[in-house]
């Protein structure tokens, strides 16, 4: 692994190709993980009861590929409920090319933009993302297994001491 800190480089000094080579080269590692993930993922998933809504099955689908620099992974969620009603997220994936962790922004059709990325840390090829906003904390997780990608999410709220599981679901590859 490359460590460069890219941001100790005089930047006037750096055109914006070289620039952008020295991030790449200092998250080509982490980056390379993000991979894992790649294409389209479909198949059933839960809601379990939670502050948002009611419990039930779901027909999930999410895709991830890389925005065209391919320093971004970008992901679409569509997930429709029992009830007919939908929830989709558009999410992106990056690497800090300082502290070297998975960030992840996403927007959702519940409408809280977020103001902070959640950051993430690798068990195996599992990433576990963490956000904590004043409504609370989310944690998100991405297994992969084989030929399927797996996904928990858990909230807490601010004044709850312990997280409940909000949606889980294993999707098999379908596609690019």
């Amino acid at each position: 692994m490359i460590i460069i800190d890219v941001y100790s480089q005089p930047l006037y000094r750096l055109s914006t190709v070289r620039f952008r080579k020295l991030v790449m080269e200092a998250i080509e590692h982490e980056r390379e993980k993000l991979e894992l993930f790649l294409g389209r993922w479909e198949g059933r998933g839960t809601i379990h009861s939670n502050p948002w809504g009611g419990a039930g099955p779901t027909q999930t689908a999410w895709w991830f590929h890389w925005d065209e620099p391919r320093l971004f992974l970008l992901c679409d969620c569509r997930e429709e409920r029992s009830d007919g009603s939908v929830f989709s997220a558009h999410g992106v994936l990056g690497i800090d090319p300082v502290m070297r962790d998975p960030l992840w922004w996403i927007f959702d059709s519940y409408g809280y933009p977020p103001m902070d990325p959640a950051r993430g840390s690798w068990d195996e090829q599992t990433l576990h993302l963490v956000k904590t906003t004043a409504r609370g904390t989310g944690r998100t997780s991405f297994s992969r297994r084989k030929d399927c990608l797996e996904c928990v999410v858990e909230s807490r709220g601010i004044d709850e001491a312990n997280f409940v599981r909000v949606m889980s679901g294993s999707f098999c590859r379908t596609g690019d």
